[in-house]
């Protein structure tokens, strides 16, 4: 074949590919360039490889090994596709309840009351929460650890930072009544992205009392939860 034909040949297959495409057509696998395939969470790349005395092109896709694409003919030199996986949620552990995979905010009889992050670096537990009375009107606002203006006089707050979550020294936060001295909220971080509330003597919007020990949960006298498990899918742990 000589060079004129070869060159006449390429431009009457890239004007078919060009029209095709105008035209809303799909353009067939042994015509199109490299892809990626997302549709099994693993990328497969098909690439034109160069085979031949006159390099005509072929597509050869490495289907038996999902994580490395092989170049063949000119580079043959492998390539590591790394597909970026989404953070992973954080495990709320409610007395002896436990909602994995969660944005860490807790819903109770279904308001957002409860909001805890992890920072990394000191690395702490940040809440963010509401308290109400056994009216439901609203008497207090914690906002990552810092008391609102008119919370200070009925709240202290005490945040511990540390370097790693052990069980002997982890990230906690305690939220107590400066009056009574009582705890009506403590949580800590136990492992990198889980965390536990241990204690929890608190109102919901409802005027609902919350009461969370190391065992159970449970709202009111009509709702106890103990030893559930549940998936939220990266969403609010939800409970009444």
């Amino acid at each position: 074949m000589t060079w004129n034909r070869m060159a006449t040949v390429a431009q009457g297959l890239f004007t078919f590919q060009f029209l095709m495409r105008r035209h809303g057509a799909r353009v067939p696998t042994a015509l199109a360039g490299p892809r990626l395939d997302r549709g099994r969470g693993v990328a497969y790349l098909a690439e034109n490889t160069r085979d031949g005395p006159l390099g005509e092109g072929i597509i050869r896709q490495n289907m038996n090994n999902p994580l490395h694409t092989k170049t063949t003919g000119i580079t043959d030199s492998p390539e590591l596709i790394d597909l970026e996986k989404p953070e992973q949620g954080l495990e709320l552990q409610v007395g002896s309840n436990v909602f994995r995979n969660t944005n860490g905010v807790l819903t109770l009889q279904g308001k957002e009351q409860v909001v805890l992050e992890m920072q990394p670096d000191p690395l702490a537990l940040l809440l963010t929460m509401d308290f109400y009375d056994d009216q439901g009107t609203r008497i207090g606002h914690i906002r990552r650890n810092a008391l609102s203006a008119h919370s200070a006089s009925r709240f202290t707050v005490q945040a511990k930072t540390g370097g790693e979550a052990t069980q002997n020294d982890s990230p906690s936060v305690t939220v107590a009544d400066r009056a009574s001295g009582h705890t009506v909220f403590e949580a800590c971080l136990i492992q990198r992205r889980k965390v536990r509330i241990t204690v929890g003597h608190f109102y919901t919007h409802q005027g609902e009392l919350v009461t969370i020990s190391p065992h159970y949960c449970r709202i009111g006298t009509g709702l106890t939860l103990f030893g559930d498990v549940t998936e939220s899918r990266g969403d609010a742990a939800s409970i009444g």
